[in-house]
């Protein structure tokens, strides 16, 4: 989602570069894991995952509880087949090829492989797996996020030294910025 961002960055980096005569800005690409670049909704695998679709059951939040994420998956759509054994397949079938693109990612594994361990399964028992994965990725960071929200002073403090330190690193870029502009005088 953040692509878009990166990308207008860019533009006025080398814009600015252009106009001043300067190579100041880095020139930034974004890195873009190609698998799972794009996860898609859990409820109807055409449409991307978005915390704006009115379902709750169309994604997985960072907070979810083990309880949740094991209901949204086993309530994930999927058709009555098996699990496919191969990406031609899978490429027919998107909601399957999206929770298998999901478990290939959370567990850092090729596609190909998750073919080979659960093509022709059950799905019940691949969402298992599936869940089983998510539950062992998210849960701590979930869990980690609930205490730290709890704590207000902490977060207040984080984030006096955070802007504090923005500003830092900050203010002799702009300073610098102003310079070649010549709003400064040096």
């Amino acid at each position: 989602d953040q692509k878009q961002h990166l990308e207008l960055c860019r533009d006025i980096a080398q814009k600015f570069n252009h106009d001043f005569g300067k190579d100041f800005f880095p020139i930034i690409e974004p890195v873009i894991m190609k698998q799972a670049a794009r996860v898609m909704s859990l409820r109807n695998g055409l449409d991307k995952m978005s915390k704006s679709d009115p379902s709750d059951y169309s994604r997985i939040m960072i907070r979810d509880s083990a309880k949740l994420i094991d209901q949204k998956i086993k309530k994930a759509k999927t058709d009555t087949l098996p699990v496919p054994d191969n990406i031609d397949d899978a490429k027919l079938r998107p909601e399957a090829l999206n929770l298998i693109t999901i478990y290939a990612a959370i567990n850092n594994s090729k596609i190909d492989d998750v073919f080979k361990e659960y093509g022709n399964k059950e799905f019940s028992f691949f969402k298992n797996k599936l869940s089983e994965s998510l539950i062992n990725l998210l849960e701590p960071i979930g869990s980690e996020m609930n205490k730290l929200l709890e704590d207000k002073n902490y977060l207040d403090q984080i984030i006096k030294e955070g802007s504090s330190r923005a500003q830092e690193l900050a203010n002799p870029i702009i300073n610098e910025v102003y310079r070649i502009i010549g709003l400064l005088k040096t």
